[in-house]
C-alpha cells in the first residue's frame, strides 16, 4: 500500500521520523512526517514526537531521519549529548550534532532531523542512537521501511547531431 500525502514539497521528499521514548526507555518508534516537521502558523499544532508511526511505510529518495530525545540518560539524569548516530541496515549513514527543531513537548522531548540522504531500493531497517561523553546509547527499536520507486532525471530536450 502506498501512503499518499499532501505537501508543497517535491513528491520524492519523504521524511522518516524516529521517536525516542526517553527519558526512561531506550526504545524508539518511527513514523513518516511529510512536508515540514513543524506545522505552519494557523494549522493544527501536532508535535512530531506525538505522531503515531505507520507500519513499514513505502518511501522514495531522498529520505531524512528524524527523531525525538528528552535530553536524559537512561537513569533519568540530565544528559550532555554530543550528537546522534543513524544506521540503515546496521551501517552508519549519519553521525553528528543536531539542533532541535521547534519547541519541546510537554514531557520535554525535542525533535531532531538529519539532512536528506539516499538509500538503495528494497527493504531496510533504520535505527538511531544518542552519543554522550560516556558513550553511545543502546540502539533504538528497529524501524522497517521499503524504498520503492526511483526518481529518474528528466530526459534531455532538443537532441541534434552536428557536423564537427
Amino acid at each position: 500500500m502506498r501512503h499518499h500525502r499532501s505537501t508543497s514539497l517535491p513528491r520524492s521528499l519523504i521524511w522518516i521520523a524516529v521517536f525516542l521514548l526517553a527519558p526512561y526507555a531506550s526504545t524508539l518508534s518511527a513514523t513518516l512526517v511529510p512536508g515540514s516537521a513543524m506545522p505552519a502558523v494557523g494549522s493544527v499544532q501536532v508535535h512530531p514526537c506525538d505522531v503515531v508511526p505507520p507500519q513499514n511505510p513505502i518511501l522514495t529518495n531522498p529520505v531524512r531521519a528524524g527523531f525525538c530525545h528528552a535530553g536524559r540518560n537512561a537513569d533519568g539524569s540530565p544528559a550532555v549529548l554530543l550528537g546522534f548516530r543513524v544506521y540503515i541496515d546496521g551501517n552508519m549513514v549519519f553521525e553528528g550534532a543536531l539542533s532541535p527543531l521547534g519547541n519541546p513537548t510537554a514531557d520535554g522531548r525535542q525533535y531532531f532531523e538529519t539532512d536528506p540522504f539516499t538509500v538503495a531500493r528494497g527493504n531496510h531497517v533504520l535505527t538511531t542512537s544518542a552519543v554522550s561523553l560516556d558513550g553511545e546509547s543502546a540502539p533504538s527499536a528497529p524501524f522497517p521501511f521499503v524504498l520503492d520507486g526511483v526518481v529518474l532525471p528528466a530526459a534531455p530536450t532538443n537532441p541534434r547531431a552536428k557536423k564537427s
